[in-house]
């Protein structure tokens, strides 16, 4: 295998194991923009003009409808992300080697800083990249069934 093919597999590699965090992040997206409509129903801005302002029917049909499309699309978005972790976690189970298992745990599906790994593996930063390197490629994406 060539550098390049090996660099570009190790990326693979770390892309599939990001995913996971990509599903969290999202979720965390989704679950700001529902609490952010429910704060806008909550509190509306209030308009200091004098005239009295009231909400309509279609205001909070329109307002359920959205606030239910979000929450379904967060519920959709959890369970995704639930699969994915199982998923991710199968595969870090199927290595042979324990640091292997713990570092990629912590890095990919606990989302530490590398700071956090050195001190949790007591290792040093420079030791602690190295053994990332081996575990990536020790690390195989097995077809699901």
């Amino acid at each position: 295998m060539t550098k390049e093919e090996l660099k570009k597999e190790m990326e693979e590699k770390k892309e599939y194991l990001k995913s996971y965090q990509d599903y969290y992040k999202r979720a965390k997206v989704l679950q700001v923009e529902i609490d952010e409509l429910r704060h806008s129903k909550m509190f509306p801005h209030v308009k200091n003009d004098g005239m009295p302002h009231g909400n309509s029917i279609s205001d909070l049909s329109s307002y359920a409808a959205k606030l239910d499309e979000l929450i379904n699309d967060l519920e959709e978005l959890k369970l995704k992300k639930i699969k994915k972790y199982q998923e991710i976690t199968h595969q870090i189970e199927l290595m042979e080697n324990e640091m292997d298992k713990n570092l990629l745990t912590l890095r990919y599906l606990r989302d530490f800083r590398w700071e956090d790994i050195c001190i949790s593996l007591s290792y040093e930063w420079a030791q602690i990249h190295r053994l990332h390197t081996k575990a990536l490629k020790n690390f195989k994406i097995h077809d699901i069934e």
